[in-house]
């Protein structure tokens, strides 16, 4: 059995959503190569209103995460990186690398 070392926790912005969500409802997951474009989407969505804020762009921090690409994600999976992304019923509502 090995050991899962969450270093990364990505949850999107969405905090009158979530607010009146039940903890039963929710489920995690391991990602598979299917889901790279749900967890870009995830993560770019997670950052997006601190990129803004700040005015972060792809030009002035490139590897910022509100600037993530499926290619990050593919490089990740194929290093060993394991994602486990957080849904509840049925839809994407954070992940973790």
């Amino acid at each position: 059995m090995t050991q899962t070392t969450w270093h990364h926790i990505h949850w999107m912005r969405t905090s009158a959503k979530v607010s009146g969500m039940r903890t039963s409802l929710f489920h995690i997951r391991r990602a598979s190569p299917n889901d790279i474009s749900l967890l870009t989407g995830v993560i770019r969505t997670s950052f997006i209103d601190v990129a803004t804020r700040f005015g972060i762009t792809k030009e002035n921090a490139p590897s910022h995460p509100s600037n993530c690409t499926e290619e990050w994600i593919k490089k990740d999976l194929g290093r060993g990186v394991i994602y486990y992304i957080l849904e509840h019923e049925g839809e994407a509502v954070g992940c973790a690398a």
